[in-house]
């Protein structure tokens, strides 16, 4: 059909991975997430939040639990620590995040925003 345009699953508009944070504000204690089940801290020392997001990201990039190690990653920016899925698209939407400890928020009960590519062919 001449001039149709027909959407299909690859290509174009890139697929991006699930995302979800975690929120420090005068964390004590043992703090973090849990992570597809699996619970994942650090300790808080003297309520600095900055140093307990770091601590936050480098235990779960350190997981050796197969539900951590092989779904997400982490990083840390000031106060904030970003979880995100290793695989892009839906999936990655699917993997639980809860806070854990005093002083933690979670963005969501899921990651989210991840999306599938498509790809459009005009004919």
């Amino acid at each position: 059909v001449s001039g149709a345009t027909f959407g299909v699953g690859s290509g174009v508009a890139l697929a991006a991975a699930g995302t979800g944070t975690l929120t420090l504000s005068a964390a004590t204690g043992a703090v973090g997430g849990t992570l597809d089940g699996t619970l994942v801290t650090a300790t808080a020392a003297s309520a600095d939040d900055v140093a307990a997001a770091v601590l936050i990201a480098a235990a779960i990039n350190a997981s050796t639990n197969p539900l951590v190690l092989r779904q997400v990653t982490a990083t840390s920016a000031l106060k904030v620590v970003t979880v995100t899925a290793k695989n892009s698209g839906f999936a990655g939407n699917a993997v639980t995040l809860a806070a854990s400890g005093t002083g933690v928020t979670a963005s969501a009960a899921r990651l989210a925003s991840g999306t599938e590519t498509l790809e459009t062919f005009s004919f």
